[in-house]
């Protein structure tokens, strides 16, 4: 059995060691993974002392520096497991768009063209990104509508909760002479409270969400635990982070209705251990919808929250984090630009 310990490889027999680094090892059954009394990871190769004919199929033979690189791949797989996931949904090369239905837990991701990756609530890990092409990570706000001369805009329907929840979604716009409608409230918040919706000359536009922040005792979500739960403690148990209150919408005009606000942006949880192409992330907000006549533009929705974990960025490879908020829309009054989402960015 050999075990790896700083004064290098060693071959042992009941405990007691009979070699000490040597230049060679034939083994047959491969190595195994144990947890040693001082909870560090034992890394085992099984020797066997059967005498195998020179050349046969069962003999393999491995250098010291062999060993040596076995040994810390490994071990620099056993300490990533905890980070940047299983890499049980192997190796992929994207050449279309596509939407992720679950978490997943990818080897090395290849990609020679642009494409780009909906998160739909899900999160997303990878050993290795490569490749000439980027990849945006993307789960933007929803644009609000544009109004009509009776009717406000009508909101864009936010994605349905994955393992992350729900963006935030904007409001539909006053109808000619109506109020807007107020955002939506959140907690357990990140972010702030959202923007309240423009007047008209004759209503008044919707009030902002608010937002209740996360509790100071939480433990906050820079940390790893945390974050890659997507979850924090509170008094009641474990309860999911929020970012910031949702934007009212805008009043109705005597000859329009107001514009509807945007949805705020969504979650993106990513998890790549050494990135060497381009990537995007994005979050933004979405916009607000046009007023009609007299009537207001919507406020574009907040951005939403990004958590990147990361070991490390190649030479030819960059990272870009988008989580503005949206613009606001036109109108005799034009909407408010979104707030500014929420960046976490762990180096691992």
């Amino acid at each position: 059995m050999s075990q790896d310990y700083a004064n290098g490889v060693q071959i042992q027999e009941d405990d007691v060691t009979i070699i000490t680094s040597p230049v060679a090892l034939n083994f047959e059954d491969g190595f195994t993974v144990t947890e040693d009394p001082l909870g560090t990871a034992l890394i085992q190769i099984t020797t066997h002392h059967e005498t195998h004919e020179e050349g046969g199929d069962d003999e393999i033979t491995l250098t010291e520096d062999q060993v040596t690189d076995l040994v810390s791949d490994l071990a620099e797989r056993i300490q990533g497991y905890g980070f940047f996931g299983t890499g049980e949904d192997g190796n992929i090369t994207l050449t279309e768009d596509i939407t992720l239905t679950k978490d997943m837990h990818y080897d090395t991701v290849t990609l020679n063209s642009n494409v780009t990756i909906y998160m739909a609530g899900f999160r997303f890990y990878a050993w290795e990104t490569a490749g000439t092409g980027t990849i945006t990570l993307s789960d933007k706000g929803g644009n609000g509508g544009n109004a009509t001369a009776t009717l406000g805009g009508v909101a864009a329907t936010p994605r349905d909760a994955g393992y992350l929840p729900a963006p935030t979604a904007g409001k539909n716009g006053g109808a000619v002479n109506t109020d807007g409608i107020i955002g939506t409230d959140v907690e357990n918040a990140l972010g702030s409270s959202g923007i309240a919706g423009k007047n008209s000359a004759s209503k008044t536009g919707g009030a902002a969400g608010t937002a209740t922040a996360l509790a100071a005792t939480s433990g906050g979500m820079r940390n790893f635990a945390n974050l890659s739960l997507f979850r924090a403690f509170s008094a009641s148990g474990l309860v999911t982070p929020t970012g910031h209150g949702g934007n009212g919408s805008s009043a109705g005009g005597t000859t329009g209705g107001g514009g509807a606000s945007g949805n705020n942006g969504g979650y993106a949880l990513v998890f790549i251990r050494t990135i060497l192409n381009h990537i995007i992330i994005d979050v933004s907000g979405g916009n607000g919808g046009n007023g009609y006549g007299n009537a207001a533009g919507g406020n574009g929705g907040n951005g939403g929250i990004i958590g990147f974990i990361y070991n490390r960025i190649g030479d030819d490879g960059s990272v870009t984090h988008t989580y503005t908020g949206g613009s606001g829309g036109a109108g005799s009054t034009i909407g408010a630009t979104g707030n500014t989402g929420i960046l976490i960015v762990l180096n691992i």
